[in-house]
């Protein structure tokens, strides 16, 4: 998450996919307004594909990903 937030500090907008709202939702309040949430598993290849097109409909181009599907953090 702190890459996300610095990005977004920075002025990048920023996508954070995720299963659970109230996950994607306590993300975009760490992250700020230039944060958005998609819910989808990105471990399974259609959703990622999904997510990759929600950003590109949105933005027009997706620039960097950053996968940590399954990553805990504990």
């Amino acid at each position: 998450m702190a890459g996300a937030k610095h990005l977004a500090e920075e002025g990048a907008f920023v996508y954070i996919a995720g299963r659970r709202q109230n996950v994607l939702d306590e993300a975009i309040k760490q992250t700020g307004p230039n944060a958005h949430t998609i819910v989808a598993d990105v471990s399974h290849k259609k959703e990622m594909v999904m997510v990759a097109s929600v950003i590109q409909q949105e933005k027009g181009n997706l620039d960097i990903i950053f996968p940590h599907a399954g990553q805990d953090q504990r």
